[in-house]
């Protein structure tokens, strides 16, 4: 390598006196040596001037973290103490609502301890804290204070909350009440039941009539529970399995049309699979006399007490002007007469309800077997009917869930689902089409439906209906042979009427 010239200046020697020298390597180190970012910089010290929140003793921290979130749910016009406790002076139903009424009562209304805590708690701390130290209450207790500044609050807030709800839950009540009442009166006034129960009485005395024996098959009526409890129509079957229901509802949809909805439209159905996956079909009934019964009690015996604790706060306010003493007490008188109406019908309800199993000589029922030591016992012969065991008796009757499980899968799906588990009414239509009723009538709603062609003879085709029932059993219609004569079944279970 050659070297560098003399003359080039970044090469050339300069003597530096050993005090300069220093002073520079000095600084040098200083700013751009490794240790220079590793410096301590003087930080100004910032006080904190936020001041040290009071709380009171008696919430504990799960607690607290409840009403917290609480505090965090109710609406802006409610955010802080102060906007709740004059809406609730005003009676501001724009500014609470239903559930903020039951938050308020619930976390944030102080009970009358926590009052005298609070109060306590503040005198307390304002003697020893300083004016550079302001008292200031944690958001819990200050919604709290401000509530406790609105005389008797917690009544408030029970009473207003009460007749708040209350349109709603009679509402719900009526609208059931109603429903129930015209099931009742379905049965009191129908002409179709009778009928459809002459047929049941009619194929039982002639399965039940003997040639030799004339005293059989003369029963003058039969318990109700025949009709869809076990043990009744259900186990009456021809060899093919086909139960007699079929040949009932085949005359009966012959000679009757129309909805079935006001008498039997209180059940509801709903298809699916135990925990087995084994597919079944759940029943339930929607609205039962004796729940409606036990509704109305609590009802008028929450308005009692929520009327007398209205009587008794009313003493903790002393202005006469304030809008809850002018407003509350009349708008209770009017709920009180509410209420009042309602259990007065639903009484007649339960009178007429009644009436129908005493018509039906049905006040009683065999009640369900029970398991006694490992074994089974017979249930109470004379088990009191209700509304429940009622409903399903019938239902049972027209829509058996051991006929809905003989459609398959997809036929469950495009028939079973739209007529009977979507709050469908039960029609002679639907009736029809779950039976596979034959006759010139359901071959026409069969093609209504595009079920079947007439072009292929075979109603029950589509429904996948055994052959016997699809093709030969015309009630009355060209065949003169007796049911008898095909039907190799049990007797009926009647019985006379007693």
């Amino acid at each position: 390598m050659k070297k560098a010239s003399k003359s080039c200046a970044c090469h050339q020697n300069y003597d530096l006196d050993n005090a300069s020298k220093c002073a520079f390597t000095a600084e040098i180190e200083k700013r751009f040596g490794k240790s220079a970012g590793l410096q301590k910089v003087a930080k100004a010290e910032v006080k904190d001037k936020k001041p040290k929140t009071v709380k009171i003793d008696s919430i504990t921290q799960q607690q607290r973290f409840q009403i917290e979130v609480s505090l965090r749910t109710l609406p802006v016009s409610l955010n802080n103490g102060a906007k709740a406790a004059q809406a609730l002076k005003e009676l501001d139903r724009s500014a609470i609502t239903a559930e903020a009424l039951q938050t308020l009562r619930r976390f944030l209304c102080p009970s009358e301890e926590q009052e005298m805590e609070l109060s306590s708690k503040r005198q307390a701390v304002e003697v020893e804290r300083s004016p550079e130290d302001p008292f200031v209450w944690d958001p819990v207790e200050q919604f709290m204070e401000d509530l406790a500044h609105v005389r008797g609050c917690a009544m408030r807030l029970s009473c207003w909350g009460f007749l708040y709800n209350l349109p709603d839950r009679l509402s719900q009540l009526q609208d059931n009440l109603q429903r129930f009442e015209k099931m009742v009166r379905c049965f009191l006034t129908s002409v179709e039941i009778p009928f459809l129960l002459s047929l049941v009485l009619a194929f039982g005395n002639y399965l039940n009539g003997g040639k030799n024996e004339k005293r059989l098959g003369q029963a003058d009526g039969f318990h109700v529970e025949l009709l869809g409890r076990p043990g009744g129509l259900d186990v009456v079957n021809d060899a093919q399995g086909c139960n007699l229901r079929q040949l009932i509802f085949t005359v009966y949809c012959e000679k009757h049309q129309g909805n079935l909805q006001q008498g039997f439209g209180l059940v509801q159905r709903r298809l699916g699979k135990d925990a087995q996956g084994v597919p079944q079909i759940r029943k339930s009934v929607r609205v039962q006399i004796e729940e409606l019964d036990k509704q109305l009690m609590q009802l008028k015996s929450e308005f009692s007490a929520r009327h007398q604790e209205l009587k008794d706060g009313l003493k903790q306010i002393s202005d006469p002007a304030d809008k809850f003493v002018v407003e509350v007490p009349p708008e209770f008188e009017r709920a009180r007469q509410q209420v009042e109406d309602l259990v007065r019908q639903k009484d007649t309800v339960v009178q007429q309800f009644k009436l129908v199993l005493a018509n039906f000589k049905a006040e009683t029922y065999r009640g369900d077997s029970v398991i006694v030591d490992g074994q089974v016992k017979d249930g109470n012969p004379k088990e009191e009917m209700t509304s429940d065991v009622w409903c399903k008796i019938w239902d049972d009757f027209f829509v058996p869930g051991e006929r809905v499980l003989t459609f398959d899968e997809k036929r469950q799906k495009e028939l079973i689902e739209p007529h009977f588990c979507k709050d469908s009414p039960l029609t002679v239509e639907s009736l029809a089409i779950l039976w596979g009723a034959s006759g010139r009538r359901f071959a026409a709603l069969c093609e209504d439906h595009g079920l079947i062609s007439r072009d292929e003879g075979v109603l029950g085709k589509a429904l996948g209906l055994p052959r016997a029932l699809s093709d030969d059993c015309h009630a009355g219609h060209g065949k003169t042979e007796p049911w008898s004569d095909r039907w190799s079944c049990r007797p009926a279970a009647t019985a006379k009427r007693h």
